[in-house]
């Protein structure tokens, strides 16, 4: 926060606060653009470049860092060797911005279509932005599973996601983070990661808290990385008690973020495994044009009818949820005449 704020009548002597040439520049209707710092020749190039000293320029506003790596991962230009240098050279005062203004600019980033590109281009920059992400550093996978390393097999996937949803954005870019508390070596000679999704979801959790991230989507995020290594085909039943579960918006999310870490895989394993997920979203898809039962609130029965038989308290609920399961797993179809003829020989049964 500076001291003071004093106004010029020079639009230059604004322009030259600015961060970034592309966004030094102003129209008149009575002078045109103005364009003191090249904006333009830098916009025709693909270039992002600060105003004047990038090291003066970070230095007035640390955020300016995330914002310059932001624009890169937004527009895909390259980000000028001086610029980047500072970058590189003053990553370390980032740890002086406001968590939120971190968050809002790391969701930008990792959301943006060329956002693999520009982590790349700066990974201690984020790493110190928020220390958790630091656990994707120098981790080898020796499997026969992945050919790259934790942090390039993150950003292969990030390039994968296909959406700019910022849960499933998230979700990618955490779900390794707790990899590297959990690798071993076994007798084969390969690297396991036993544990990992539950670790990587903790690490996501305590990040997200920490950026001050809104309740929902932190919970979101760490469920989607909790169950990132699902395995698919399952059976109707689990499958059907997942979906229920998640929901069709959080279940498709999933499905995206485990499609873009097996497309992040070793080359021979990614068909059977996207195979399967697409088989997944089709099955989900089917489920959701039918409307099919995943829910109590679709139940074609209720707490009243439970009541007209007798049930009451804690019992309403429990038996409501035992016919919903059964519904899911297929044993009675979500018919009300059917559900009240087997509540009907149930309560006769156990009178």
């Amino acid at each position: 926060h500076p001291d003071s704020v004093a106004f010029t009548t020079d639009i230059r002597d604004d322009l030259a606060r600015r961060d970034l040439t592309i966004n030094a520049m102003a129209y008149s209707p009575a002078t045109g653009i103005i364009d003191p710092f090249g904006g333009q020749e830098d916009l025709k190039n693909e270039i992002i470049r600060c105003v004047g000293d990038p090291h003066k320029r970070f230095s007035e506003d640390a955020l300016r860092l995330m914002r310059t790596i932001r624009f890169a991962a937004v527009l895909g230009f390259m980000v000028e060797p001086e610029t980047l240098r500072a970058v590189h050279d003053l990553h370390e005062t980032i740890g002086r911005v406001a968590k939120e203004r971190i968050f809002t600019e790391l969701l930008k980033t990792v959301c943006a279509p060329h956002a693999a590109e520009a982590l790349r281009a700066a990974p201690e920059l984020f790493f110190c932005a928020v220390p958790q992400l630091k656990n994707l550093k120098d981790v080898p996978q020796n499997s026969k599973y992945h050919i790259y390393d934790v942090w390039e097999h993150t950003l292969h996937a990030l390039e994968s996601i296909g959406t700019d949803d910022p849960i499933a954005c998230l979700a990618i870019l955490f779900h390794d983070v707790g990899k590297k508390a959990v690798r071993t070596t076994g007798e084969d000679g390969y690297d396991h990661f036993f544990g990992h999704a539950e670790k990587s979801a903790a690490f996501t959790d305590e990040a997200l808290r920490a950026l001050h991230c809104d309740n929902k989507t932190r919970e979101n995020v760490a469920e989607l990385v909790l169950l990132h290594d699902t395995a698919f085909p399952k059976r109707t039943a689990k499958f059907r008690r997942l979906l229920a579960k998640l929901g069709y918006e959080q279940f498709y999310r999933l499905l995206a973020v485990s499609r873009a870490d097996s497309l992040a895989h070793a080359p021979w394993c990614i068909e059977d495994r996207c195979k399967a997920l697409a088989d997944a979203k089709s099955e989900a898809e089917a489920l959701q044009k039918a409307n099919f039962c995943l829910s109590l609130r679709q139940l074609k029965i209720t707490g009243k009818d439970l009541q007209a038989f007798g049930f009451q308290g804690k019992a309403i609920g429990e038996t409501l949820n035992k016919l919903l399961d059964a519904v899911l797993c297929g044993q009675l179809p979500n018919d009300r005449e059917v559900l009240l003829l087997h509540l009907e020989r149930y309560t006769q049964k156990h009178k």
